[in-house]
């Protein structure tokens, strides 16, 4: 059976303008003055063939405006696609997919399908590949197969699986239920019981699987694509759809129209599994997710790009495109210029900077002292350190802590305290699932991250 990639380019990315707009929407923008997100996904797919036999060049589908964008950028990269489906209006992936589904069957039957969004970040290609190979072999057998990502925070912009582990399968997970962008308090539950996964909103199945649940659950919207579909030339690289038939077409995402739908169905609701990618992952739908993840900033927090004059900034985001900034004096600063029309937003999570044993906060910052708030997630621990420069006053406002100051072991509760003298090693510990959190007051003559010398370190920093 062929191995169909699917590469779904209809997203505007509204909340990343002035960079991203209607006419070149995020998938099409490069933010590291590299390759595009869409060319960096095709790359990915590219390296898929590596380990998956059957697999065909991908299939886009896209708005017709962006013809000439997936045309242009797809030949500097030197890359192939089997066919462009240019739809007229956006109309959401649930249309997109069927559509590309309708496709598979034309040309071939049946297919596997790997519907892969353009506009994600993923650190590890190779991992993305494993994990594909592992969902192609799940999917095989009529399932659905969500690709789902290790959480690394607490997360709300996010939704999530709820899965557990299927014993016969080394890679599988069964997905029991979907949570759509928690509240904080939910999801650091979720991530402290280690049963959750963020939706990535990639996933694997067979096309004729796909068109039986749309007939099934959105019996209408199939009819109107294949109705859209009759009269294409199936056959031709670019595919143009009648427009009086898409335009019946309401728009509906992929979650809403199926995957929900199938949790209540007892026919269907057995056949949603996931598979876990262990890479950074970030769907890019927001400033701070380009300042965070990208690892171009400066030793003082800041991405720059474009003719920047800058003096005394920190934990900004600075972007020209086609006028010069000048910015003195600021800190936690989102500047975005494009062609004339510019942005100006706080950075206001950029005093939140994430651990592998939780987070910390920075609530106040001044010439000497700088007062943090530490979460420490359940079971989670610092490392055996000591610093240079600066002096700590630990203060526990929930939980209970176990706490380490050179030979001697201490337990703290909420509102106990402890003072630790520049120089002597310490830890802290969370030997409890809930969430540790304390005030650390900081003085010194240099209170930056990278006065810390490690002795010990589960994380292996």
């Amino acid at each position: 059976m062929i191995i169909q990639p699917v590469i779904l380019t209809g997203g505007s990315g509204k909340r990343l303008w002035p960079l991203s707009t209607s006419d070149i929407p995020k998938p099409f923008i490069s933010f590291d003055q590299k390759n595009s997100l869409f060319q960096k996904t095709l790359s990915r797919v590219e390296q898929l063939s590596n380990s998956i036999h059957d697999l065909n060049n991908p299939i886009i589908v896209c708005n017709q405006k962006h013809e000439s964008l997936v045309i242009n950028q797809t030949e500097k990269i030197n890359a192939e696609i089997a066919s462009m489906i240019l739809e007229p209006k956006i109309k959401n992936t649930a249309p997109a997919l069927t559509l590309a589904a309708l496709l598979i069957k034309k040309r071939f039957g049946d297919g596997i399908m790997i519907s892969i969004h353009s506009d994600q970040w993923i650190s590890n290609n190779d991992d993305f590949s494993e994990k594909i190979s592992d969902g192609i072999k799940i999917a095989s057998n009529e399932k659905i197969v969500l690709i789902g990502v290790d959480p690394t925070e607490p997360n709300t912009e996010y939704g999530y699986l709820n899965i557990t582990k299927v014993k016969s399968l080394k890679n599988e997970f069964q997905v029991k239920s979907f949570i759509e962008k928690p509240s904080i308090e939910d999801a650091e539950k979720m991530i402290i019981s280690k049963n959750y996964l963020w939706n990535s909103g990639n996933f694997i199945l067979k096309s004729s699987l796909w068109l039986r649940l749309m007939d099934k659950f959105e019996p209408k919207i199939l009819k109107h694509c294949e109705n859209a579909m009759r009269n294409s030339n199936i056959n031709s690289k670019i595919i143009n759809l009648d427009i009086s038939h898409f335009s019946k077409i309401e728009p509906i995402s992929i979650d809403y129209a199926v995957l929900e739908k199938m949790r209540s169905t007892d026919e269907y609701k057995s056949k949603l599994s996931a598979v876990k990618l262990n890479s950074k992952w970030t769907d890019l739908g927001e400033w701070y997710s380009i300042w965070k993840f990208f690892n171009s900033r400066d030793k003082n927090n800041n991405f720059f790009q474009g003719e920047i004059d800058y003096t005394n900034v920190k934990n900004s985001l600075l972007i020209s495109k086609k006028n010069s900034i000048t910015a003195k004096n600021i800190s936690d600063i989102f500047l975005i210029e494009n062609n004339g029309k510019i942005l100006i937003k706080s950075n206001h999570k950029a005093r939140k900077f994430d651990k592998p044993w939780g987070f910390y906060e920075i609530l106040s910052e001044t010439q000497g002292q700088k007062i943090k708030k530490l979460t420490i997630f359940g079971g989670e621990c610092t490392s055996l350190q000591k610093h240079k420069f600066r002096s700590e006053h630990w203060i526990i406002t929930q939980g209970v802590a176990k706490v380490t100051v050179e030979e001697d072991t201490f337990e703290l509760s909420q509102n106990s305290s402890i003072f630790i003298p520049k120089g002597t090693k310490h830890r802290i510990e969370n030997h409890n699932q809930e969430n540790l959190c304390l005030l650390e007051i900081q003085t010194g003559v240099y209170l930056e991250e990278d006065d810390i010398i490690r002795f010990d370190d589960k994380y292996a920093r």
